[in-house]
């Protein structure tokens, strides 16, 4: 089990849920004007994350807080609509910077036209975004995650919140210590795709539990977050090689030079990860117990202090205002 930490503050499930929803609130609010006009990538991303951190607190404390259905599918149209966006912005990174001016000839204005679909994928998306938050029902959502902020805080559960994130912290570690991705030697596209979704959703729950508490697996966070980058990368690279390998419509081949480029990114990306493998497993298994590897140890224990959460009456009073 995880060792016991004083936290830094003392806040209930209730509270800690209900600071973390009226945060993320006022920030899909702050970045929703940027996002719905589409010049920016960075509001769609930033209210993203918010998205998701939003959704990783309600189901951390799922079963001990309600929270109305509404809620969650407006939440899960509201991710849909930003990571159809948001995906095609980072593919259109990827290619346009680093491979696009690379290529000649045939091969790059093939390419080329890959490129203008997905463009034109992107506005689409950014169309169906800009019309989801013009919409009264996004204003609603977000008046309906304050309100219920404002009835759970004083009235939730007081159960330490400390105690119900670190066993949520553990158990999503323990998952990550028997998948397969942290286990084989050479890990499939699948496997790391699926670790890739864990380490996420480990990450944002530390992010949460750092918040609430006041004192987090600081290191492992950090290094969460790494996981996750090279992972999405690794993603990336496989999403557009399966594409290549298919050969179908535009991208029917051949790629003499794409397809070594995207290759060697991904065996140096691959190299990367498996450097992080070994450090995440260093830092989270006590070497005295190697034949239990389901353990997550906070090495240094540090006071942080993020952004996900405030003092919540004065952030509900702003946001309805």
């Amino acid at each position: 089990m995880i060792e016991t930490i004083q936290p830094g503050r003392s806040l209930t499930v209730a509270q800690a849920a209900a600071d973390v929803v009226v945060e993320q609130a006022r920030e899909l609010k702050r970045h929703g004007r940027l996002a719905k006009g589409g010049r920016d990538p960075e509001g769609v991303h930033q209210m993203r994350v918010a998205t998701r951190r939003l959704r990783a607190a309600l189901r951390v404390f799922k079963g001990r807080l309600e929270v109305p259905e509404p809620v969650r599918q407006a939440l899960r149209r509201l991710a849909r609509r930003l990571g159809a966006v948001r995906d095609r912005d980072v593919l259109l990174t990827l290619v346009r910077e680093h491979h696009l001016p690379q290529l000649t000839g045939q091969e790059r204005a093939r390419l080329g036209r890959i490129v203008g679909d997905w463009r034109d994928e992107r506005a689409a998306g950014q169309k169906r975004l800009g019309r989801e938050l013009a919409r009264r029902r996004h204003a609603k959502l977000l008046k309906a995650l304050v309100r219920w902020a404002e009835a759970t805080g004083p009235e939730g559960p007081a159960d330490p919140a400390a105690d119900v994130l670190a066993e949520a912290v553990e158990s999503q570690a323990v998952a990550l210590a028997r998948h397969g991705g942290i286990t084989e030697a050479a890990p499939s596209p699948e496997d790391l795709h699926g670790l890739r979704i864990g380490f996420k959703r480990l990450r944002y729950t530390l992010d949460i539990h750092a918040a609430a508490c006041g004192l987090g697996y600081d290191v492992e966070r950090r290094l969460a977050r790494r996981m996750q980058d090279v992972l999405g990368e690794i993603h990336d690279r496989d999403l557009l090689l399966d594409r290549l390998a298919a050969g179908k419509g535009l991208y029917r081949g051949p790629w003499p030079g794409l397809h070594p480029r995207l290759a060697h990114e991904r065996q140096a990306l691959v190299r990367r990860f498996l450097r992080l493998r070994g450090e995440w497993i260093r830092r989270t298994r006590e070497p005295v117990l190697e034949d239990d590897p389901a353990r997550f140890v906070s090495l240094q224990p540090a006071r942080v202090q993020l952004r996900l959460v405030g003092g919540t009456k004065h952030v509900a009073s702003a946001m309805v205002r």
